[in-house]
């Protein structure tokens, strides 16, 4: 029997922040991982990491004109417009690391990675697993994130 869920699935609608006007920042391409911080509610920053870094907060999925065309399950949308009404954007998902930890107290949007000795205030998750191809919770032992779209899981366990 599939244990059921303990952390609420990504949302419907993916977050989706817009920086400063100019579009010259975002030339990063899919399978890439940044360093995504949000500074306010409608400002946010992009920086090009290596994945493996600790400030490899999220992968980029996918890179489009139009941010409607990112997946409908990705964890945040992250777009500029330039002066000339180009839009760029950046479909990104949490850079889901086994055996890592991620603070997601505010989302998948603010998620970072934190030690796994646990904060009582916060949502810390570890990630035990990912599963391909699914998006039922039969292979996680506590439950975790599913991605309709994409067709895969991300089994976790929350840290206390």
């Amino acid at each position: 029997m599939a244990a059921p869920p303990t952390t609420p699935s990504p949302p419907t609608t993916p977050e989706t922040t817009t920086p400063a006007e100019g579009i010259e920042s975002i030339d990063i391409a899919a399978g890439e991982c940044v360093d995504f911080s949000v500074t306010t509610e409608d400002d946010a920053e992009v920086e090009p990491v290596d994945c493996d870094a600790a400030e490899a907060s999220h992968v980029v999925v996918d890179q489009v004109t139009d941010p409607a065309d990112c997946p409908g399950d990705v964890d945040v949308t992250y777009y500029e417009t330039s002066v000339e009404s180009e839009t760029l954007a950046l479909c990104m998902d949490v850079n889901w690391k086994f055996g890592t930890c991620y603070d997601i107290t505010y989302g998948p949007a603010r998620s970072e990675q934190v030690s796994c000795s646990g904060q009582p205030d916060r949502q810390i998750e570890q990630v035990e697993t990912v599963l391909r191809g699914t998006t039922a919770y039969d292979g996680c032992s506590r439950g975790g994130f599913t991605y309709d779209e994409r067709r895969f899981v991300v089994c976790t366990i929350p840290v206390r």
